[in-house]
């Protein structure tokens, strides 16, 4: 699934999130409110849910690895949410 017209889930940015608002006919403020509210909760469960699996799952290196991409998308869409608001919309009008 896309986010705006990206499909490359290491490169979205405001803009994507500002386009996706805009094709979804939501306010800015809205999205960029629930993707912040989204990562935080995702960024906070990493830990229980990592040791939980670890518990589980001999594979740690594989587990690590998602773990850290998991943190780095929260990250990003952390950075992302504020500036979603601040994007001119101007620039998607039909």
């Amino acid at each position: 699934m896309a986010i705006g017209d990206n499909f490359d889930t290491r490169t979205i940015k405001a803009f994507d999130w500002a386009q996706f608002a805009h094709d979804c006919a939501l306010r800015p403020r809205l999205v960029a409110g629930e993707l912040e509210r989204m990562a935080i909760v995702c960024r906070d469960a990493v830990p229980i849910v990592s040791q939980a699996i670890s518990n589980e799952s001999p594979d740690l290196d594989i587990l690590l690895k998602v773990k850290d991409r998991i943190c780095e998308q929260c990250e990003q869409a952390l950075r992302a949410a504020p500036e979603t608001k601040l994007v001119d919309h101007s620039l998607f009008a039909r």
